[in-house]
């Protein structure tokens, strides 16, 4: 398929009186292309969520719907603060695909929607990517009451409480340390996942020698 203007000079050179061993063309056949250049564009998947500091990416394809492909070159509106939006590859002829990675090291918790666009051959088609940047993990742990006084054989119990603070709860492990000589200290759980409330109870013997703990 030719364009309008490549059929124009090829006719306009054969009036000129072109000749080949004395012969000479009278008759120029051309398909020409009056479709304009035009493509779609779509992401897979449209919406995704990763935990602050980590990556994710998504699937960009240009189709081709009209017309002969060009080159065509990918971006990104409303990449959030923090964030770096890259493609890979970052231009090409419809149709073709291009990941987006989406590296979320400084970004605030939150929602974000982000605009794929395609630019080229006169033509910007958009689409919509909408992030979740969740908070990482973490939690916090309190024990109630924080001081007991106790005698030789004698119980003193508390609660150590694991309270999530942030992003989606994960398994955790609870261990003692610091156990006085001679003492018996047993935690009701050894693991769970935030929030959560284990028992402590610590029986000194009567040879465990008198202090703080």
């Amino acid at each position: 398929a030719w364009t309008i203007g490549e059929v124009d000079s090829l006719e306009a050179g054969m009036r000129g009186g072109s000749s080949n061993g004395g012969g000479r063309v009278a008759q120029v056949y051309a398909v020409v292309d009056y479709t304009p250049f035009d493509f779609t564009l779509a992401t897979s998947p449209s919406e995704g969520a990763v935990v602050q500091g980590a990556n994710t990416t998504t699937n960009a394809t240009a189709t081709l719907s009209g017309g002969i492909a060009q080159n065509v070159v990918m971006g990104t509106e409303g990449c959030p603060a923090g964030a770096a939006c890259t493609f890979s590859p970052s231009s090409g002829s419809p149709t073709y695909s291009a990941i987006l990675t989406v590296t979320t090291g400084g970004v605030t918790p939150g929602v974000y929607g982000i605009n794929l666009t395609v630019v080229g051959g006169g033509v910007t088609r958009k689409a919509a990517y909408v992030l979740t940047v969740e908070a990482p993990f973490d939690f916090n742990v309190s024990v109630d009451p924080s001081l007991a006084y106790v005698y030789p054989t004698q119980t003193a119990s508390a609660e150590v409480s694991v309270a999530k603070v942030s992003g989606a709860s994960q398994q955790t492990n609870l261990s003692l340390s610091g156990c006085p000589t001679g003492a018996v200290c047993v935690l009701s759980q050894s693991s769970g996942y935030p929030t959560y409330v284990a028992a402590l109870n610590v029986t000194p013997s009567c040879s465990t020698p008198e202090g703080w703990y």
